[in-house]
């Protein structure tokens, strides 16, 4: 393993070893890292010339491209703070985030020129394209001696409950998971690492860029992700690893056979949030090998995986060497294997996990408790120490006195034929209670037999987990970074087949020898990528 105690050394030692190698492949060309160490001096010393010193935040709103990594690592190496925010974020939301970030300046892609810079006068910051890094050509006097316990990026949450809170990442979080992630994928020389996930969200930089520089590979960033022309991408920039979540994996799985899918050169590939039941098919059908884990925004996107040695389908993996992680009760208690509870986390070593939610320390504190940061999640230990998601704390959904956890009955759904994407949520009834709503993404909604999609539901869930409430959907709400808004759901349920009602559930009931007979409400019968072509 090299030693760095920043991702700043770990950069300056492979462009002084390679630096006639690619280090960065995108849409427009492809940059060495002699090139990309040059143009990110030049790019923090243009920043200094604009008044931007050490602990000063410098916002970025763009798509993937190279001017974003010049702005990231320049950023970087004069010790200001690189704050990227989402660029499809408009109006109040991003006047909110450009504003706590605290950003001296905004360098904006023209793609977004007009509501970056109606946001940069509402806020009252200097703002400048980012193609213009592409111009800059000074050298950069001094680079700033930053230390691992060093603010050195805040990065939005996603914020699907509430306003985004802005976690500030630590320049130690950034050494650390760039090895931990090119460890994950055994990443080397000979290697491209291909992402089409955005570099404002952890995952791009953690997963794609970070570890390729460490291993003294190529980074290859494209600014969309499209189902169709996936492999075909893979194959034009020469990749051998990928990131992809879990949706993405679903949408190519859901595309017709191509010659591309089994001629490209990926040989592994980390995912966060296959299913179980893709997992397999994915590996059958593209020939390639998966590593899921888990992470989040707070842990530097990744603290617990599957990985060489040490893989067991359907689950998250075990924690990483820079870990501890358990699985506790409501007073904090480690559960025994089995029970399920959340997931906690603390870093073995300092500086390796955020520093705090940016301007929000009743909100950081109540994260960090007993010694533990709460994630939230939920998920239970099997004897051989893997981990199994099992959801969010605040989505399981409450029925009947049971706690129903919605990832594990769309892990069941999922599995039906003609199901292409499932979610699944807890609507109110009468009583205070909550009913399970199933929406429902199908290939062909004419040959969808709804009362046989009852007897399997039936037949693979507890009777209290089998939906009340099916709607299909053209598809389902989602954040920019592709993850579900669980909490959209809730007001989508009008026009649901009501299972009750129809008489299916009490169908069911009969054929399961179930008497009890729950009461009834009133009837309510009635993006950055793509799974389509490109244009």
């Amino acid at each position: 393993m090299r030693f760095a105690r920043t991702f700043l050394e770990i950069f300056e030692a492979a462009a002084s070893e390679v630096p006639s190698k690619v280090a960065l492949r995108h849409p427009r060309g492809e940059v060495t890292y002699e090139e990309l160490l040059r143009r990110s001096r030049a790019a923090g010393a243009w920043m200094r010339s604009r008044g931007i010193s050490r602990g000063d935040t410098v916002a970025t709103l763009s798509e993937n491209r190279a001017e974003l990594v010049y702005a990231w690592f320049g950023s970087f190496m004069i010790g200001a703070v690189f704050a990227p925010i989402n660029f499809m974020l408009k109006g109040d939301l991003l006047e909110y985030e450009l504003r706590d970030s605290g950003a001296k300046l905004l360098l904006y892609s023209d793609e977004v020129a007009g509501e970056a810079l109606r946001a940069a006068s509402a806020v009252g910051v200097d703002a400048v394209p980012m193609s213009h890094l592409e111009e800059v050509r000074g050298e950069l006097d001094r680079r700033e001696d930053v230390g691992p316990g060093d603010p050195a990026a805040i990065i939005y949450t996603s914020g699907t409950t509430g306003m985004p809170k802005g976690v500030v990442l630590p320049h130690g979080a950034y050494a650390a998971h760039a090895v931990e992630s090119a460890q994950i994928v055994e990443a080397g020389e000979g290697d491209t690492i291909y992402g089409a996930v955005p570099l404002f969200h952890t995952s791009g930089q953690f997963m794609v860029v970070m570890p390729a520089i460490y291993a003294r590979g190529t980074a290859a960033i494209d600014p969309w992700f499209h189902a169709s022309t996936f492999w075909r991408r893979c194959m034009d920039y020469g990749a051998t690893i990928s990131f992809l979540i879990g949706t993405m994996a679903a949408a190519l799985l859901r595309r017709p056979p191509s010659p591309e899918e089994r001629s490209h050169g990926c040989r592994v590939m980390y995912t966060g949030g296959v299913s179980e039941a893709d997992w397999p098919e994915f590996e059958r059908r593209f020939g390639v090998r998966i590593y899921e884990g888990y992470g989040l925004t707070e842990s530097g996107a990744i603290a617990i995986f599957n990985r060489p040695g040490m893989v067991k389908v359907g689950t998250i993996g075990r924690p990483l060497d820079d870990f501890e992680a358990a699985v506790v009760d409501e007073l904090d208690e480690p559960l025994p294997p089995g029970a399920v509870g959340e997931i906690v986390l603390r870093p073995k070593e300092p500086f390796v996990m955020m520093l705090e939610y940016r301007g929000k320390p009743e909100e950081t504190v109540r994260a960090w408790r007993n010694l533990w940061f709460h994630t939230g999640d939920l998920a239970y230990v099997d004897e051989e120490g893997f981990f199994h998601l099992v959801g969010r704390k605040k989505e399981v959904i409450r029925r009947r006195g049971e706690n129903i956890s919605p990832y594990y009955v769309e892990s069941v759904i999922g599995g039906y034929p003609g199901v292409l994407e499932v979610a699944v949520a807890g609507v109110p009834d009468e009583l205070g209670d909550e009913e399970v709503a199933a929406f429902l993404v199908v290939s062909d909604r004419s040959s969808f037999d709804l009362g046989d999609f009852v007897e399997y539901c039936g037949s693979r869930l507890p009777y209290y987990m089998v939906p009340r409430y099916v709607k299909l959907v053209d598809e389902l709400p989602k954040t920019p970074t592709q993850k579900l808004i669980r909490s959209a759901l809730r007001d989508m349920v009008d026009g649901a087949f009501d299972l009750e009602r129809m008489g299916l559930r009490g169908k069911l009931r009969k054929k399961l020898g179930l008497r009890w007979r729950p009461s009834t409400r009133g009837s309510r019968v009635s993006s950055w990528w793509s799974s389509s072509p490109a244009s």
